[in-house]
């Protein structure tokens, strides 16, 4: 008999799965990815940004859009070309950072734990430093055991997040007439076998 499973991590996983996704899969597609974006930002240039006008980030943001689409839809070994795409894309946006930031703040506002889970994904990957798992648990007062229990729910209601919101956006800029109407791809997995969450 495995360990029962928390409320958060039961709670992420249904939102993974009424998007359509596992969430082993989630987590298997976005730890990488925070990885990558992590690794890649410390050692990113600190040069300033060319200027882009309005219609310059809307088509960025359009473009890195269909490639978060592919990225997080198909086969994980399918998609590794595009997984390195979309880090090398984003990392150079100044946009970006803003997009993050609004995505750990809705990860703030789950449960009671959402300010934690917030902070763990902040200090793991995304505040431009790199640091060792040891000194976020210390400077947060949790157990190593907590910390490394929390973070993969962290990562899979971060990733989770993120699509819905590059879905919802990608409806509007549809309804607006700004791209042509197009199906949102769906995911390969067949979730329909996978075993009960409680």
């Amino acid at each position: 008999m495995g360990k029962k499973k928390s409320k958060d991590y039961i709670e992420v996983a249904k939102m993974c799965r009424q998007e359509g996704f596992s969430e082993e899969k989630v987590l298997k597609l976005c730890t990488p990815l925070c990885e990558d974006f992590r690794d890649k930002n410390y050692g990113a240039s600190k040069d300033a940004h060319m200027p882009q006008s309005e219609e310059e980030i809307t088509e960025d943001k359009l473009a890195d859009r269909d490639i978060f689409f592919y990225v997080l839809t198909k086969p994980f070994d399918e998609s590794v070309m595009e997984r390195a795409k979309l880090i090398d894309n984003i990392i150079k946006k100044p946009w970006f950072k803003g997009k993050i930031d609004m995505i750990l703040d809705e990860v703030a506002n789950f449960r009671v734990k959402g300010p934690k889970y917030k902070r763990i994904l902040k200090e793991s990957y995304f505040d431009g430093n790199k640091r060792i798992d040891s000194d976020i648990y210390t400077d947060m007062g949790i157990a190593s055991s907590t910390f490394y229990e929390m973070r993969p729910i962290a990562i899979r209601l971060l990733g989770i997040l993120m699509w819905k919101y590059v879905k919802r956006r990608q409806y509007e800029d549809m309804a607006r007439g700004i791209i042509p109407f197009k199906e949102i791809p769906q995911n390969d997995e067949d979730i329909s076998k996978l075993p009960p969450l409680e």
